[in-house]
């Protein structure tokens, strides 16, 4: 009722459970929340006037991880864990949708965006990297990390951000599917460990490593191709300043800043850096 009131221009999709581990411990709120709330909004963007464009955000493990390579859109989609599963599911879902031929309405509008590993102030989910190094920092207390040797495209999440509206306002091209790639530049693309020794040699953090217990992709790579090639899009912020944009928000928390505020300045210090 909400979005029929509203009848907006434009849909962007980012609620889902989006945690692996979570998704282990609770794999029914895991698919019901990604598969069928994406399901709900589909069916209800079918009955907006005004919509011009649909994005829905899904993630960089709907891969096949067997495949030990950069990613690309063309590649086969697979998941095993029920979180990387939802997403495939979600995707697959996308693809039917498009198919229909009641659905006409919608079906050449629906975008779907696939990020990196995403980092940056104010992320306070539990078991990720980031949000385990902040706590612990500020507990003075031993990180415990699961996968230390695990690689993956480390990305600010403002530079997805700025590529998802730069699709968003991307004309319609009749020779390019809707399936689109936000990654992190190859120097980004690092160990888990390596974030960590950077902030134990500025925070002096404590750390060791545990078992884990479930089985999680080791290593994720993304191309940027064809969002390079289309939308002129490439990452800004390069491994050292996503750590430092980190550090520089918790310690503006710290005093007390508006969230608001601090991310609204990180976003005009963005836009001063060069593509």
């Amino acid at each position: 009722k909400i979005i029929l009131r509203i009848n907006p221009d434009i849909v962007i999709h980012f609620a889902a459970q989006s945690l692996v581990l979570d998704g282990y411990d609770f794999p029914f709120k895991t698919f019901e929340t990604n598969f069928t709330g994406t399901l709900n909004l589909l069916d209800i963007c079918s009955e907006v006037k005004n919509l011009k464009k649909i994005l829905i955000t899904t993630t960089d493990k709907v891969y096949d991880i067997r495949k030990n390579k950069k990613f690309q859109k063309k590649d086969k989609l697979w998941g095993y864990d029920p979180y990387s599963a939802s997403k495939v599911a979600v995707e697959q879902l996308i693809d039917s949708y498009r198919f229909l031929n009641n659905y006409k309405k919608i079906k050449k509008i629906i975008l779907v965006a696939r990020s990196g590993n995403v980092i940056g102030g104010g992320d306070i989910s539990k078991n990720r990297i980031i949000p385990d190094i902040i706590k612990s920092i500020n507990n003075n207390s031993i990180l415990y990390i699961r996968n230390p040797n695990s690689i993956r495209p480390w990305q600010h999440v403002i530079d997805p951000l700025f590529g998802y509206l730069k699709l968003i306002y991307l004309k319609t091209n009749a020779n390019v599917d809707n399936n689109w790639n936000f990654s992190c530049s190859d120097t980004n693309t690092k160990k888990v460990i390596d974030i960590v020794k950077i902030f134990k040699k500025k925070f002096n953090l404590k750390f060791r490593v545990i078992k884990n217990k479930n089985k999680e992709t080791q290593i994720l790579k993304l191309s940027n191709k064809k969002s390079l090639k289309y939308l002129s899009w490439k990452p800004r912020v390069n491994f050292n300043q996503a750590i430092n944009f980190i550090i520089s928000y918790e310690k503006e928390i710290q005093k007390n800043k508006s969230p608001y505020t601090i991310c609204l300045n990180q976003v005009k210090d963005y836009l001063m850096l060069k593509n």
